[in-house]
């Protein structure tokens, strides 16, 4: 941090991602899902509280994904934006701020289906920017996000992975067609593209054709950015282009949960990929702005208070800003059992480091974890959640939109499906050394 008081990184806001809880990728339901962290569900009340609660984790804003799935399992785009709207109207009454990012060359699939999308030019020798129908497929779906126009401080484009423009000339056409359609609507928006999947030059092409004041947004997720010196390479290239520089944080505080909902607790996590980040590239340029991706809502609230007030303070003591969250949910007589709990699932499924908690890195906390030691106290997090849930609803000093007990029933699935994997994982052990040693 530059000066005492003064917050490592200025605007901070978490991601919400609009995966259905029971509908993975849009396709497969799931009726044994719970709706109670579907932040599409939610009520006015309940997306004030949320506001609460995401401030009070140290966020100044909200991001949301309006992405075609979301439209799919409301049945339209127009009753994603009038959650999305009511979302802005509460945000701007507390004072923070409203981001929408969207799928900016993706818009049939995953459930929603439309066959007036087309995304590829008729004849293979001509750029898609270059056909009438591919520019027709776009900017009926762009009038869509620009519903959103009036209530947005910031846009932020994805167009690639999920994305279907391959040339660069197509895809710096209809950003700028995405852009002005906003900026009519809405001179003050603040414009950002996120560069997931894009070409390491991509930010050289983007303000090549005038695109001089987008942020620019990298990445924190270690597997790709934190080969070589690539992190240090991007930020000198946008700051000698003269751009802001935001950061786009996913896969840092959980698993993104359109595959089923799967609570992990990052506070170590978080704390590594930060300090990881700062070494190597803030001695070039700082992040203005950061968002950290809230997937499975609610149940996620644990991860979101430490990379929050990481956000602010990144030399914060990781392990008490945990105990705070746990004491802000249930409570001074409640907090030492949740504590423990959330220090088992932390173990058994996130580890000290981004490396163990990667499901392809070496240190995967799943393969290398002392699941003899996660199955003896599985079982007795299990009573202390058991009671939990049977006592006291818990203070809820946390703003959650939904009862504490909720939270803690939630919680109960995953402590059993560790229970059941350490176990899986002893007998499995055992049988490996029984079969070396010839007695099988």
């Amino acid at each position: 941090m530059s000066q005492k008081n003064e917050p490592w990184i200025r605007e901070r806001e978490a991601t919400v991602c609009l995966w259905k809880p029971d509908q993975t990728r849009g396709y497969i339901s799931n009726m044994a899902a719970s709706l109670l962290t579907d932040f599409l569900c939610f009520s006015r009340r309940q997306l004030e509280e949320y506001v609460k609660m995401i401030r009070l984790c140290g966020f100044t804003g909200i991001q949301v994904t309006d992405i075609c799935s979301a439209w799919r399992a409301c049945g339209s785009w127009e009753r994603v934006h009038d959650q999305f709207k009511d979302l802005a109207d509460i945000l701007h009454r507390e004072g923070m701020s409203f981001t929408l990012w969207v799928w900016a060359a993706e818009f049939s699939d995953y459930g929603w289906h439309d066959d007036d999308v087309v995304y590829s030019a008729a004849d293979p020798d001509t750029a898609p920017c270059d056909d009438p129908r591919v520019v027709a497929a776009f900017d009926k779906y762009y009038d869509i996000y620009a519903d959103m126009a009036p209530y947005a401080d910031r846009l932020i484009a994805h167009f690639f992975d999920p994305g279907h423009l391959t040339d660069t000339r197509s895809v710096l056409f209809f950003a700028r067609r995405l852009f002005e359609r906003f900026r009519r609507v809405n001179p003050s928006v603040r414009l950002g593209i996120d560069t997931w999947a894009a070409a390491d030059d991509f930010p050289d092409q983007l303000v090549e054709a005038g695109f001089t004041d987008v942020m620019l947004m990298e990445l924190p997720f270690l597997p790709t950015w934190g080969v070589g010196d690539k992190r240090a390479r991007y930020r000198s290239r946008v700051k000698a282009l003269g751009c802001e520089l935001g950061s786009w944080g996913w896969y840092t505080c959980e698993y993104e949960t359109d595959q089923g909902p799967f609570m992990s607790v990052n506070d170590r996590v978080i704390a590594d990929v930060y300090r990881r980040t700062r070494e190597q590239g803030d001695r070039i340029m700082v992040p203005s702005y950061w968002s950290e991706m809230d997937a499975y809502h609610v149940v996620n609230f644990f991860s979101l208070y430490v990379a929050g007030h990481l956000l602010i303070d990144p030399e914060s003591d990781t392990d008490a800003l945990l105990a705070d969250a746990a004491r802000l949910v249930a409570g001074e007589k409640g907090a030492r059992d949740l504590l423990f709990i959330l220090e088992l699932i932390r173990d058994a499924r996130s580890g000290d480091s981004f490396s163990a908690f990667w499901w392809n890195e070496p240190q995967y906390v799943l393969l290398c974890a002392d699941h003899a030691d996660i199955l003896t106290r599985s079982d007795e997090a299990i009573a202390r959640l058991t009671a939990l849930i049977d006592g006291a609803d818990g203070a809820n000093d946390a703003h959650l939109p939904i009862p504490v007990r909720s939270l803690y029933r939630l919680m109960l699935p995953q402590l059993h499906q560790i229970r059941q994997y350490a176990d899986f994982s002893v007998q499995l052990a055992a049988a490996k050394r029984a079969k070396e040693a010839g007695e099988v």
